[in-house]
Formats: structure tokens, C-alpha cells, sequence
């Protein structure tokens, strides 16, 4: 039996959310002071509730109409200073509810916490709701032969850095009692012992855990049984590397490893909930995949960790992933996340956690084909937001999709995920006309905007790329190459002019050199990945490219041979080449020439200046 889902209301800086949990580890991310440790809090709450709310046969709720309370004082795991903390809003009760699911059964099972008006700090009414569905999950308990005191345990570990030097015996009920105020690791020595005392096969099972994770062999050497009668504090040793030293000299990573499974192995429990919060803060990185991987073996055990660590995120299945946002806390429900679907994400923000977060803060989410196009983008606004009256500089968050392949079907993957998380978001995707006519370009811009009823607006670059809009307005080129040349302006407008022309006449002359490169770079692209391509033939391209317009011919490989006719032509270096005669040098190096030079509105061509105010303003 699991929990499935928790729904909270009126806790904390929850109004009223649902949270679905899966059945085995739950991982927790989200920004700091959203509300993550606040689900742990409800969690414990909520099992507070029911130990007081279990009759003393240990077999039977109270009924509701019994008043049951329970102490403030006794709510050590909540961080609340005052008892009017609690509330979200303070004239209203607290009610938590966890369902929980088996192959056959699901059980609904809730408390309301009320505080008294008068009294402040001095205790809670906890009432159960809805008793015939308590009494069903009694029933259900009673015949797997346990007793609902024995049948849910909640524990949480948090970081350990050290234990007791001097930890004294204690029985079974000093142990619990401990636990129960959040107070684990000070018996670590004791939960060992009391594993090692009721079975061989128990304390060999712990040793294997841990040694699995460390990856490396090691014998807990236990005092005799004896010595609990006769010594007031615990000898527990550690035999290890050829070394027996006493377990608290241990390194705090093997402490906090051995806290995290001698919790899990103490109780025998029918739903043991494992609450683990930030169990990266003393485990080394290599030994967290390892500690994930061995905590999904555990039966009977549901875990819920909170982390930023990547790690383990990386090794989640599919949707044991729990984003907490604003925007969960506005809807009021929290959905496992598919973590294959946001791959991508993590890949080019530096992390799923860190991906996340970004994308949480920022305005406008700008999705683009090339990384490249990303930087040229950013340069561009922080020179553009001094040439242009930018009401509003929403913060943008960018990632690149990777190439044209089959883009309507990735957007549409990525929109529905982000979607799902995110609210009041605007979406952009901003790509390359590349060998696309103006109707296709038109018709996949349309596709694009379609997606989720419209919610996502597209952007194609005025040229066959980002860097051929250089060459979309001959005034602004020519006074652009005038700045980094220290040419005449007749020169070099006489220069374009003449290169044009030839530029022209050879894209509509079969038999010439660019013809066939063209030709042969268009079919290459032509395939079932680019279905905006499907009803374009070469020529429908061609046809179109004029000397008005020539910024459509331009792609990487135009540009170099622009460049390097210009200077042959001018006995002048445009382009400082060090080891890099690629294409790509060639162009972007021009366009971050023409970024660095940008400092009037009078050069700053149109399509730039359309996107710049589409993304920011």
C-alpha cells in the first residue's frame, strides 16, 4: 500500500493543492522558500493526527464526535514559532488528506485541525473525517494481522554531519519516542543494534545496502548482548580498510547513508513513508546514483526526497519527478513530470532542476534552432535596449532545439510539457527561412501559431538565416562594411551592386558553380524530417531570389565567398580567420562585428529590430 495522492488546505503557504506521488521515491524540486519542506511537515502532521486519533486496543479509531488533541508543543517537526503560523489563512481549519492505494483498494483518509480562538499556542482539535472510510481502512489492516499503530510509519532523515560521541542504551519505546521528535540520529547506534538483535539476516541485509552504495565491503562489530545490562554507553565499531574505529569518527556521508537505511530496516511496518531531505549535502556524488538505485529496491517503503541535485534526477523513471511552483500552487495540483520529454531542457539550461528554475522566473520561454542564434540574440538586446524604447524588458528564457528536424512535432512535445507547469507564459519560436518560399515559410509559421489554440507565436528571419539579414537592407550593409572597412561609400555600394548582379544571374544558370552547390544542399535538406519542404521544388526557390532580395541566396557558405571577394577586391582583411576558415566563422564573426558596431538606430536592420521588440517588449 502507497500514498497516491495528498491534498492540503489552509497549511502553511499552501491554500489548497493535491500532490500525486507515485509508488516508489518521489523527487521534490523547486526554488527555495516555494514550499518544499512544508509537504514533509503536512506529511508528519497528518500522521500525528493518526496515532492520537487510535483507540488504545490499537485496533479501532475514535468516532468523530470524540475530541481528540494533541499539544502544540508536540509539533517539534513544524517551523512555526507560533501556532497561528499554520494557517494560511487564519480563520480558517487545516485539513490533510492522504490517499492511500493498494492492488484492490483505495482509501480516503483526512483530518481537520482546528485551532482554539482564545488560546494561542496550547494545542490543536484534530478531527478525522468521514469514519466509515477510517473504519474500512481499519478493517483492512486488521486482516493482514497487524494493528493500525504497527501499520504506517512516517520517519524522516535530514543531513547528519556527526552523531553522539556517548550514545546510551535504550529500549524499543526510548527509540521510537526519538524518532518521533525527529531525533533519529541520535540513536543510529541503537536502531543498529536493535536491526542486528532480531535477526542475522536483518543486520547482514543493512550491511549490504550500505556497502552496495559505498561500494565497498565493510562489518558493523556489535557489543554483546550482555553489555546492555552492564554498560551505560553503546561500543559500536566500524571494521573498514583494515582499520575497527568507533562508528562516530565515520566520514558524514557514510553517517548519513547509514541513517537513511537503518531507519527503513527498523520497522517492519505494512507503509513505511520515507522522507529524506537534501541527502546530497554529505554524499559525495559519485555514491548518490548508487544510493537512489538502492533505495528503489526497498519493499514496503515510499520515499519522498528533497533535492537540487541533478544525479538523481538523472536517474528517475519517467514520472517521479514533482515540480513545486507558483504556478502549481495557483492551479492546485502538482503532476509527475515526464522526464524524458523535458530532456532537452536539462541539456541546454545546465540541469532539470536548474531548467526548471529558469524557466519558472522568466516572461517570455524562446525556443531556436541553433545555439548560436541564442548568443547573437542576447548580444543584440543588450546593445538594441539603448536604441530602442523598451517599455518592458520581460526576462527571457532561451533554449535551442537542436536543427529544423521535424520542428512543429518537438515544439508541440515541448509546449505541452511546459504547459502543464508553467501559467501565463508567453511561448516564441524563432528559426531559419532557410530554402523554404514565402509560402512555405508562411505555412509553417501558421503551423507553428497553432499550436495549443495559439498560445505560441513564430518568428522567421527576414534572409535564408539570422546572419543573411546583413544583407536584407543595402543602405544599412553598406554603411555597416563602411565602419569596419574605412571605405568609400561609392566603392563599396558599387561592389555589392556588381556581386549581386553576378550573385543573381548564376542561381538561374543551371550550369554555374552556385547553381549546383545550391541544388545539391537543397536536396540534402528535402527529406521526410522537413515536411514544410515537400511541396517546394528547387526551382519554386530559385525563382524567387532577385537583386532586391538577395538576402534569401545568403546562406553561410554566400557569405564567406562575399567576404572573401570583397577582400581580394580591396586588398583589405574583414575577417581576422586565426585557424578557423569555416563557413560559420565567416558569418557569425561578421555579424558579432556588425553587434559591436551597432551604435546608432539608423544601421539597425528592420527584421533584428522586429524580433528584439517581439521577444522583450
Amino acid at each position: 500500500m502507497f500514498i497516491s495522492k495528498l491534498c492540503i488546505k489552509n497549511f502553511m503557504s499552501y491554500e489548497n493543492i493535491e500532490i500525486n506521488l507515485c509508488e516508489n521515491t518521489n523527487l521534490i524540486i523547486g526554488e527555495n522558500n516555494i514550499g518544499k519542506t512544508t509537504i514533509f511537515e503536512a506529511i508528519l502532521l497528518w500522521g500525528k493526527c493518526y496515532q492520537h486519533n487510535i483507540q488504545k486496543n490499537g485496533r479501532d479509531f475514535y468516532k468523530s464526535n470524540v475530541n481528540i488533541y494533541v499539544n502544540f508543543s508536540e509539533l517539534h517537526f513544524l517551523r512555526a514559532v507560533r501556532d497561528e503560523e499554520l494557517f494560511f489563512d487564519k480563520g480558517k481549519d487545516i485539513s490533510i488528506k492522504l490517499i492511500f492505494e493498494d492492488s484492490s483498494n483505495i482509501f480516503e483518509l483526512m483530518f481537520t485541525i482546528e485551532k482554539p480562538k482564545k488560546i494561542n499556542n496550547a494545542y490543536f482539535r484534530c478531527k478525522l473525517n468521514n469514519y466509515d472510510e477510517f473504519e474500512r481502512f481499519a478493517n483492512c489492516i486488521l486482516n493482514l494481522g497487524m494493528k493500525l499503530s504497527e501499520a504506517i510509519n512516517f520517519y524522516q532523515t535530514a543531513p547528519v554531519s556527526h552523531i553522539l560521541k556517548n550514545e546510551p542504551y535504550m529500549n524499543l519505546g526510548q527509540v521510537k519516542k526519538k524518532i518521533s521528535l525527529g531525533k533519529s540520529n541520535e540513536v543510529l547506534r541503537n536502531k543498529i543494534i536493535s536491526i542486528h538483535q532480531k535477526s542475522n539476516d536483518k543486520s547482514e541485509q543493512l550491511e549490504s545496502e550500505i556497502s552496495r552504495v559505498l561500494d565497498k565491503e565493510f562489518k558493523f562489530k556489535f557489543p554483546s548482548r550482555a553489555k546492555a545490562n552492564t554498560d551505560e554507553y553503546i561500543d559500536l565499531r566500524v571494521e573498514m580498510d583494515d582499520s575497527c574505529n568507533d562508528i562516530c569518527v565515520q566520514g558524514s556521508g557514510f553517517l548519513q547513508i547509514c541513517e537513511i537505511f537503518s531507519s527503513v530496516d527498523f520497522f517492519d511496518n505494512s507503509i513505511n513513508i520515507l522522507l529524506v531531505d537534501e541527502p546530497d549535502s554529505h554524499i559525495h556524488a559519485k555514491l548518490q546514483k548508487k544510493l537512489l538505485e538502492e533505495l528503489r529496491e526497498i519493499d514496503n517503503t515510499q520515499i519522498l526526497v528533497i533535492s537540487h541535485n541533478d544525479r538523481f534526477l538523472e536517474n528517475l523513471d519517467t514520472d517521479h519527478l514533482l515540480f513545486i511552483n507558483e504556478a502549481a500552487k495557483v492551479s492546485g495540483i502538482v503532476n509527475r513530470i515526464d522526464i524524458h520529454q523535458i530532456n532537452r531542457l536539462k541539456l541546454d539550461l545546465g540541469g532539470i532542476s536548474m531548467a526548471l528554475c529558469e524557466l519558472n522566473n522568466a516572461h517570455n520561454i524562446v525556443f531556436f534552432e541553433g545555439e548560436d542564434d541564442i548568443k547573437y540574440i542576447k548580444n543584440l538586446y543588450r546593445k538594441c535596449k539603448t536604441l530602442i524604447n523598451l517599455h518592458l524588458s520581460d526576462y527571457c528564457c532561451f533554449f535551442h532545439i537542436r536543427g529544423r528536424d521535424y520542428i512543429v512535432k518537438k515544439i508541440e512535445n515541448i509546449h505541452r510539457v511546459l504547459n502543464t507547469l508553467f501559467t501565463q507564459k508567453k511561448y516564441f519560436t524563432v528559426y531559419d527561412k532557410d530554402f523554404c518560399t514565402q509560402d512555405s515559410a508562411d505555412n509553417l509559421k501558421s503551423s507553428l501559431q497553432r499550436i495549443n489554440r495559439g498560445q505560441l507565436k513564430a518568428y522567421y528571419h527576414k534572409g535564408y538565416c539570422i546572419e543573411s539579414v546583413l544583407f536584407s537592407e543595402k543602405d544599412k550593409l553598406v554603411s555597416f562594411l563602411k565602419m569596419i572597412s574605412g571605405l568609400e561609400k561609392e566603392e563599396i555600394e558599387s561592389f555589392i551592386n556588381e556581386w549581386v548582379d553576378n550573385q543573381v544571374q548564376n542561381i538561374y544558370n543551371i550550369s554555374s558553380e552556385l547553381y549546383g552547390s545550391m541544388q545539391f544542399k537543397f536536396k540534402s535538406q528535402k527529406t521526410e524530417a522537413r515536411p514544410e519542404l515537400q511541396a517546394v521544388e528547387f526551382t519554386d526557390y530559385c525563382t524567387e531570389i532577385t537583386n532586391d532580395n538577395i538576402q534569401f541566396l545568403m546562406n553561410k557558405g554566400n557569405i564567406k565567398s562575399f567576404i572573401l571577394e570583397m577582400e581580394n577586391h580591396f586588398s583589405i582583411q574583414l575577417i581576422e580567420t586565426e585557424d578557423d576558415v569555416s563557413e560559420e566563422f565567416y558569418s557569425s564573426q561578421l555579424l558579432y562585428k556588425y553587434i559591436e558596431n551597432l551604435d546608432n538606430i539608423e544601421i539597425l536592420f528592420a527584421s533584428y529590430k522586429d524580433l528584439i521588440e517581439l521577444l522583450y517588449t
